[in-house]
């Protein structure tokens, strides 16, 4: 199905994108509010598996690669807070 090469393409940009916040999440330079990184993170997989069960397969599986991108922003992001609260 088009549909599926097309959402993956996206999904697979966003992938691209969101690279450079996880490196600097990682290193503690910046991190993304918890709250947007929760509810993206759910957003995300609820459009897993709504593509999963729209038979687009491809998409779902690059797009829970999205959703643990943010899975590791939301740590990040709290592992983060804990250091800037000690401080």
């Amino acid at each position: 199905m088009w549909q599926d090469i097309v959402i993956s393409i996206g999904a697979f940009l966003f992938i691209v994108i969101i690279i450079p916040q996880m490196i600097d999440s990682f290193r503690g330079i910046r991190f993304i509010n918890p709250i947007t990184a929760g509810l993206t993170t759910l957003v995300l997989i609820m459009f897993t598996v709504v593509y999963w069960t729209l038979s687009l397969y491809i998409a779902s599986i690059i797009q829970s690669v999205n959703c643990l991108q943010w899975v590791v922003l939301f740590y990040l992001t709290a592992r983060n807070n804990k250091k800037c609260d000690g401080e």
